[in-house]
């Protein structure tokens, strides 16, 4: 060590003792990030669980929102117009789509697919036969993987 300060080898070290920390704790903190992401998703499931009820016992036979056929699939964009119009919830900017016709998006800002069950016919990948499918495809954006997708309902094991 010189007389003013550290010398080029110790600075070396701590520098690379900083670096080895960041590589080892970055991953952490995107997972945490992901982890999050995937509660406030969990959360707007539960949010809408209310107003799509009653939403539905104010239906003709307790019907839940049909699903938007124009969306390839994904289904919400009628469930937000109607939640809205009825003044059933108001959703906030950031889940749903800035373009018209609106749809829901999860906390990655990838839009999220309904299929709602009772009162329609049921398809034999339907999960909750009594109420409806909301699901998003997670960190990803692949509804394919279903390793990070999160959905309104849960696998039963084959012992259950």
């Amino acid at each position: 060590m010189s007389k003013n300060g550290f010398t080029l080898i110790e600075l070396l070290v701590v520098i690379s003792i900083i670096i080895t920390l960041m590589a080892i704790m970055l991953p952490n903190i995107f997972a945490k990030g992901d982890d999050m992401k995937r509660m406030a998703t969990e959360t707007m499931f539960e949010t809408l669980k209310q107003p799509l009820r009653e939403f539905a016992a104010r239906q003709p036979k307790g019907k839940y929102p049909e699903a938007s056929s124009e969306q390839e699939g994904n289904g919400t964009s009628n469930l937000v117009l109607k939640l809205s119009e009825g003044n059933y919830f108001q959703f906030s900017d950031d889940s749903i789509t800035r373009e018209k016709p609106y749809q829901l998006v999860d906390a990655w800002g990838f839009p999220m697919r309904y299929q709602p069950w009772f009162g329609c016919k049921v398809k034999a990948d339907a999960h909750n036969k009594a109420m409806y499918d909301l699901w998003s495809a997670g960190a990803d954006n692949d509804f394919e993987n279903p390793d990070d997708n999160v959905k309104n309902w849960s696998v039963l094991l084959e012992s259950d």
